[in-house]
C-alpha cells in the first residue's frame, strides 16, 4: 500500500511537471494567469527537494522518506497550478490559502524527515527543537519563493534586453511579484502556516504520548 501510494504520487508529480514543460515550450497551448516557467520552477524545486531528502536518507540511513512527505509536497504544487490555470488567483482568498498551505506542507515534510532520522536512531532531538527547525525551514522556503517571483519579474519585465532573442517567447513578463502589501501578506500567511503545522505536530505528539502512557 505504502509503495503504491509513493509510486502514484511520484508519477503524478512528474506528469504535472511534464505537462507544464510542454506548455512552456509551446507543444501544448493551455494558458495561465502568470507564467508556466514560474510553475515549473516551483514544482521542480519542491520535487527535487523531496527527492534529495529521500536520497540522503537511503544513502546514509538505509531508510526512505514517508510517502506522506511526497503528498505534502504535491498538494500545494497542484493547488498552485490549478489556481494559475483556472484563474482562481483572481480571488484574494485563494492566494492566502496557497501560502498557508504551502508553508504548512513544507513544515510537514521536515517533520517527516526528522521522524525517519529518529526512527533510525540518528537524531533524537526534543520535539521543541524539531518544531523550531520545521518552522524556520517553512518560513525560509516562503521567503525564497518570494525572491524567485521578484527575480523572474526583474529579468522578464524590467531587463528584457538581457534575454536572448531565441528565448524571448519562453520568458514572457508575468508580473508575478506583487506590491508591498501583497508581499507582506504572503509572508504573513507563510508564517501562520508554519505555526499551524508545528502546533498540529505538538498536539499529535501529546496525544500519542498520552495514549502510550494510558496503555501501560
Amino acid at each position: 500500500m505504502k509503495k503504491t501510494a509513493l509510486r502514484t504520487i511520484r508519477l503524478l508529480f512528474i506528469a504535472l511537471l511534464i505537462f507544464e514543460f510542454l506548455n512552456w515550450i509551446g507543444v501544448l497551448h493551455f494558458s495561465v494567469k502568470f507564467t508556466w516557467l514560474g510553475l515549473i520552477i516551483t514544482g521542480g524545486v519542491v520535487y527535487g527537494f523531496i527527492e534529495f531528502l529521500n536520497y540522503y536518507l537511503k544513502k546514509h540511513h538505509q531508510a526512505g522518506l514517508y510517502w506522506a512527505a511526497y503528498l505534502f509536497g504535491f498538494v500545494p504544487v497542484l493547488y498552485d497550478a490549478a489556481g494559475d490555470m483556472f484563474r482562481f488567483y483572481d480571488f484574494w482568498w485563494y492566494d492566502v490559502i496557497a501560502h498557508f498551505l504551502g508553508s504548512a506542507a513544507a513544515a510537514g515534510i521536515i517533520f517527516a524527515f526528522f521522524r525517519v532520522l529518529r526512527r533510525t536512531n540518528f537524531v533524537n532531538w526534543y520535539l521543541g527543537t524539531r518544531m523550531f527547525f520545521a518552522f524556520t525551514t517553512a518560513v525560509a522556503l516562503g521567503v525564497l519563493f518570494e525572491l524567485e517571483e521578484f527575480g523572474e519579474d526583474l529579468l522578464t519585465c524590467y531587463h528584457r534586453d538581457l534575454i536572448p532573442f531565441i528565448a524571448d517567447k519562453l520568458l514572457p513578463c508575468g508580473q508575478r511579484f506583487g506590491d508591498a502589501y501583497d508581499t507582506g501578506a504572503d509572508l504573513f500567511y507563510d508564517v501562520l502556516g508554519g505555526i499551524a503545522a508545528v502546533l498540529a505536530a505538538w498536539g499529535i505528539a501529546k496525544i500519542l504520548k498520552f495514549k502510550a502512557q494510558s496503555s501501560k
